[in-house]
Parts: structure tokens; sequence; C-alpha cells
């Protein structure tokens, strides 16, 4: 039996920031967008796949970027 999922890491960053940057002071925000955000950006989608066969699981992931 294999089980795939995929997670849409460009969304959830999409919805998770504004909440974020609401509960953070100016001048973490702005160190954030700075030092931090021009790197997970480009970040797109983790994809991962595990395969089960008896009592040996095997799983396989890859994360795409942009």
């Amino acid at each position: 039996m294999a089980t795939t999922d995929t997670l849409d890491v460009t969304a959830i960053r999409g919805l998770i920031e504004p909440l974020i940057q609401k509960d953070m002071p100016a001048d973490k925000w702005a160190e954030y967008l700075k030092e931090y955000r021009p790197y997970l950006e480009h970040f797109d989608a983790l994809i991962g796949a595990v395969h089960k066969d008896g009592s040996v699981d095997t799983g396989s992931s890859a994360l795409t970027v942009h």
C-alpha cells in the first residue's frame, strides 16, 4: 500500500505570515522580511510518499523550489 501527500508550502506561508505579522514587533517583522523570507519564499511544495510492505516501510520525499 502506498500513500502520497503534497504540502503547498507557498499557500501555508501565505496564510501564516499575516497572522504572525499582527503579533510580531515591527523591528522583528522587518528582520524576518530581510533575513529569512528571501530564502523561504522559494520553497514551493513538499511531496512525500510512503510504501508499506509487511513490516518494512520505505519512504521518499521531494522539495520543489522556484
